[in-house]
């Protein structure tokens, strides 16, 4: 069986439908921003036409937690990855499907029910966008710990980095992760090491953070860039995260991919 999580500008490439129609062992992982964002075309048919690969292989779709839900999940990577998944909404998946096909055909009942759910995905995904200013000034402040000289070398990307470099990214992944738990309301215990963290969502969402950090200090900060953008950023974020309990990613964002295989990375080399 394979594990796929799926990003949003992934959802209606042929790439998509030719892994599902290859085998009934191959499934698609949708995270809950995953599922916001479907909802966040402004028009029926714009919905409709997200999930035009879904729709076809309702049974081959596994839908996860929150991420909120999953911030509290303790235990090994393998046993947080069956946790991740929340069987009802999966089970649900297929109904949602036949939903929107009534709802394109005029159901009136189902057309109002879906863009209910939109207008609150929508609402999520501006709030995210209003905060996003918070993003560019943590970027800024994580850029502090570094000396000029150590700049430079992540301005040329010059990888891999020295020891020194990595030293700090990996305190700051540290501090961000314990930061990240002590803020969460249902995480009662955060982990004080590498080894006690590794396989915590929160703890992985960190490294992704701390991954897209340092590519904004490479170009200079973040300061200067879009709410979207930035917006976009943290939802990337989560898509990273929940893709290293799988078994890869898809998706068409070249960013995205280099955070999810850096992050890879990190965890090989925390378990050392």
């Amino acid at each position: 069986m394979r594990r796929m999580v799926v990003d949003t500008n992934f959802l209606e490439h042929p790439e998509l439908r030719d892994y599902l129609a290859a085998s009934k062992q191959n499934f698609v992982i949708l995270t809950d921003y995953a599922a916001m964002e479907g909802y966040k075309p402004a028009s029926m048919d714009s919905m409709y036409r997200r999930m035009s690969v879904l729709r076809h292989f309702p049974t081959q779709v596994i839908v996860l937690r929150s991420t909120r839900e999953s911030g509290a999940l303790i235990g090994t990577a393998a046993q947080i990855a069956e946790r991740l998944v929340d069987v009802e909404q999966t089970a649900a998946f297929p109904t949602f499907c036949r939903s929107l096909e009534l709802a394109h055909t005029g159901n009136e009942a189902m057309q109002r029910q879906l863009l209910e759910h939109a207008e609150v995905a929508r609402q999520h995904l501006q709030r995210m966008r209003n905060s996003s200013s918070e993003l560019a000034a943590g970027i800024s402040d994580i850029a502090t710990a570094f000396t000029t000289g150590e700049l430079k070398i992540i301005r040329r990307r010059a990888e891999p980095y020295p020891a020194a470099i990595r030293e700090k990214i990996g305190d700051r992944i540290m501090e961000l992760a314990i930061r990240l738990m002590g803020s969460h309301p249902e995480v009662s215990t955060p982990p004080h090491t590498f080894g006690e963290a590794r396989d915590r969502y929160l703890f992985r969402a960190a490294i992704c953070a701390m991954e897209l950090a340092i590519r904004w200090i490479a170009v200079g900060g973040a300061e200067g860039a879009k709410h979207e953008v930035l917006r976009n950023d943290q939802v990337d974020i989560q898509f990273a995260a929940m893709a290293t309990y799988f078994d890869g990613l898809f998706s068409n964002d070249v960013k995205l991919v280099a955070i999810y295989e850096a992050t890879l990375t990190w965890l090989r080399d925390f378990a050392d």
